[in-house]
């Protein structure tokens, strides 16, 4: 007898093939999608700390410790202005080639998202982002937008 499969087993397959594309699309860009994914939630939040980026992206103290670290060392985000106090609670700011790594990182998201729109459809993606949305807030993260923020702006808006 063949056993069930998990219905969340075809978002995972997604979710390796998406991000395999974007670790292809982005290889020469000097950073990794998941870099840019942190970017991204450093320039979205208004209080940018390793902390409340960390509590966002779900990472554990220390792994988003090694993740400043790694992006310090890519040059993607300033160097520490610290002098005192605890380093998780330090503001994070985007240096020149993180701003220009973001910029990348989006215009590649940007066109994947075309690409899932041909194959899915435009409400369907949208469906499928406000359900992976509830799943990540219902798993405990705190996604670092607005649940209505998606698809805000119009398709040929998009570059």
């Amino acid at each position: 007898m063949v056993d069930r499969i998990p219905q969340f087993h075809p978002i995972l397959h997604a979710a390796q093939i998406i991000s395999d594309k974007l670790r292809e699309d982005l290889a020469g860009f000097g950073g990794t999608s998941t870099q840019g994914r942190v970017l991204d939630v450093i320039d979205r939040l208004e209080d940018p700390v390793p902390a409340r980026v960390g509590e966002a992206l779900s990472l554990t103290a220390s792994a988003m410790s090694q993740m400043v670290q790694r992006l310090r060392k890519a040059g993607l985000i300033e160097p520490s202005t610290r002098t005192q106090g605890r380093a998780y609670s330090e503001q994070l700011v985007l240096s020149a080639n993180g701003k220009d790594f973001l910029h990348k990182t989006r215009q590649t998201w940007d066109q994947i998202e075309r690409d899932l729109i041909e194959i899915v459809g435009e409400d369907a993606l949208a469906n499928m982002f406000h359900t992976s949305y509830d799943i990540v807030q219902g798993l405990g993260a705190h996604p670092p937008f607005p649940r209505d923020i998606h698809m805000a702006k119009k398709r040929n808006d998009v570059s």
